[in-house]
């Protein structure tokens, strides 16, 4: 049986047919036209001062396949926020996980700290330690709700950067990473991404504000107002440390710790060039692939979630089989 949203074109509706049940006629498939799922919605605490207060908590949004029959894989996956990635913005990719018979999880990058906090020296100079924080806490609540031993991270853009250093961090809780138009993944710097803003805003964002504003949550607006203004001096930061991002030797060294790396890219990215990717990062993944539209950029999961999530799922599925198969030296040397 296939699940899938009204809003999906026919034409994945025939791809999917193809993948599930291969040779099978799509017009003699059951396609309903709505899933209901279990939904959840939690404050994660984040950080607690030396006195017990809470400082810092994020919300954390899970949603699962409504019946055990339609898990096809229990391994929750977690879905890592860019930069401005406020959670709406992954709500389709979250729901098209679900429809695929995945748990999923999506979080709200943290905002809402003290004015102390906020410029503590550790979090103006590194202020992705928080970012990694919140991942770790967010990860750790999502193995408990789900009763998981791990979880698979979908990072986009600067999660990309947030989830190495996570991996690097703690990789006990972590099966296998899929890099979602990443950042750190090529030799860039701010001011590289400076050069390269101005054509991402002309030629992706705005002639796409409209297409944004439909398929995403009307709050998400609002959302991002307060990600970018509730706290100016973390976003600053945040944005510093990302555009001088590099993950490239974290990387071989979670491909030593045995976790499985996967790699999406998208033709027409502005802002993280599919060809300097690959060129530079593509000997670390053990997937790595384009995006099939070629005329799909960097906010490909906000303008096309339902199938960005679909090839997340099916990364994260080869990637495990891959790792079931292989020894471990394998593992390490396979691209």
């Amino acid at each position: 049986m296939i699940y899938v949203k009204d809003y999906m074109v026919r034409q994945e509706i025939v791809q999917e047919a193809a993948r599930i049940a291969p040779g099978a006629d799509p017009e003699e498939l059951e396609v309903p036209q709505l899933i209901r799922t279990d939904l959840s919605r939690h404050d994660v605490y984040v950080m607690r001062s030396k006195d017990g207060k809470i400082v810092a908590k994020t919300r954390s949004t899970i949603e699962q396949p409504e019946l055990a029959s339609d898990v096809l894989d229990p391994t929750p996956i977690l879905w890592v926020p860019g930069y401005g990635g406020v959670k709406p913005a992954y709500r389709r990719p979250r729901e098209g996980t679900v429809q695929l018979g995945r748990p999923s999880a999506t979080y709200r990058p943290i905002r809402d700290i003290s004015v102390a906090e906020t410029f503590h020296p550790a979090n103006i100079l590194h202020p992705e330690l928080l970012a990694r924080r919140t991942l770790g806490a967010v990860i750790d609540h999502t193995c408990q709700y789900t009763e998981s031993d791990k979880v698979d991270l979908a990072c986009h853009s600067m999660g990309g950067f947030i989830a190495a250093l996570m991996a690097e961090y703690d990789p006990s809780k972590i099966r296998s990473i899929v890099f979602v138009a990443s950042a750190g993944l090529e030799d860039h710097s701010l001011f590289t991404l400076a050069k390269r803003a101005p054509g991402f805003f002309q030629r992706e964002f705005l002639p796409h504000l409209s297409t944004l504003r439909e398929e995403n949550e009307a709050r998400m607006a609002l959302e991002a107002l307060d990600y970018f203004l509730r706290n100016p001096a973390r976003t600053l930061a945040e944005g510093l440390a990302v555009a001088s991002s590099n993950i490239r030797h974290i990387l071989m060294g979670l491909r030593e710790k045995g976790i499985m790396l996967g790699c999406l890219m998208f033709a027409s990215d502005e802002l993280f060039i599919e060809e300097n990717i690959r060129s530079q990062a593509g000997d670390l993944f053990h997937i790595i692939e384009t995006y099939e539209d070629g005329s799909v950029g960097h906010m490909g999961p906000q303008l096309h979630g339902q199938a960005v999530a679909r090839h997340v799922v099916s990364q994260t599925e080869r990637l495990a089989e891959l790792k079931e198969t292989l020894t471990p030296e394998d593992v390490l040397h396979l691209t």
